[in-house]
């Protein structure tokens, strides 16, 4: 049995309680779905559902890494470093984009991880941090956070897949009923949780290809396991 909690996650400065969800499906379920928390009370909360059962699977929509190729340039050979330069400079790219964030530009293709070149949809680059749909602003909001998730959860794919788990997910990917919800946070913290708690795979081998070690991966139903 597959308990998955989703997070629709929020960089807002303020209001995060009116529009961070989140959402928990059991069997491909729903079983509740709310908002009010902030992002310090959700991590919080998380960590408390997986002291409480070990076997949960959490899934956040906010980038877990940014492009190799600028952590490089940063000084950067592994993912801890990246969450540290995101915890250290992230409010400071925020308030003042500097290249490559931006505001008033369009990405380049080196603008985006591996991952979202490869997922489909029509993701956004983690260095846009304005416009609809963009992810750039939660994802430096969120990244802070992984070195506290990863004191009780495997983190893929940059730990050994192991439960409780924490994954990144694009809620875009994920069919389902998608009407019906009071907003299209609720809406997509819904889809993904069902997502997460229909699948059939083992979670316990989902790959570590090394070409996403650096920049991180985003879950999709159709990953291929590893060998057991």
């Amino acid at each position: 049995m597959t308990r998955a909690i989703a997070v629709d996650w929020s960089g807002a400065r303020a209001g995060e309680r009116r529009v961070i969800w989140l959402a928990e499906a059991v069997e491909g379920l729903l079983v509740r779905i709310e908002c009010g928390r902030s992002r310090e009370e959700v991590v919080a909360h998380l960590l408390e559902e997986a002291a409480r059962d070990p076997d949960l699977v959490v899934g956040l929509d906010f980038a877990f890494s940014l492009p190799e190729w600028f952590l490089r340039a940063s000084g950067v050979d592994e993912v801890a470093g990246a969450w540290e330069l995101v915890a250290r400079e992230g409010e400071t790219w925020l308030a003042d984009p500097t290249p490559p964030f931006w505001r008033i530009r369009k990405a380049t293709s080196n603008g985006f991880r591996r991952t979202e070149l490869e997922c489909g949809g029509r993701p956004k680059s983690v260095f846009q941090l304005v416009g609809a749909g963009q992810v750039g602003t939660g994802s430096l909001r969120g990244m802070p956070f992984l070195p506290k998730l990863r004191e009780r959860f495997a983190i893929w794919p940059f730990d050994e897949p192991r439960l409780p788990l924490l994954v990144e997910i694009y809620p875009s990917l994920y069919s389902g009923e998608r009407d019906g919800y009071r907003n299209e946070h609720a809406r997509d913290a819904a889809a993904s949780a069902l997502a997460l708690s229909r699948w059939a795979g083992d979670w316990r081998r989902l790959p570590r290809d090394p070409e996403y070690a650096l920049e991180g991966r985003i879950w999709q139903e159709g990953l291929v396991l590893g060998h057991g």
